[in-house]
């Protein structure tokens, strides 16, 4: 049987989470970089997200981050 979750995952929350976890992992200046390359709003950010990550679930691209942290590459 599946359980309701306690908290919705509106799309507020998941952005919040998402900043929360970059500025985590990246420090506050280059979460900020990473988030002023995206919002420029110059090129198709959907085209260069494809061409660097392929046809790979969020998953497969989560875990690949995890291996590289392991490896010592990021």
């Amino acid at each position: 049987m599946l359980q309701k979750k306690t908290s919705p995952n509106t799309k507020e929350t998941v952005i919040n989470r998402g900043i929360d976890v970059l500025i985590r992992e990246l420090g506050h200046p280059d979460a900020l970089e990473f988030i002023l390359a995206i919002e420029r709003g110059n090129g198709d950010s959907v085209k260069e997200f494809k061409k660097l990550w392929g046809n790979k679930t969020v998953r497969e691209i989560h875990n690949e981050i995890l291996a590289a942290k392991e490896k010592g590459i990021i």
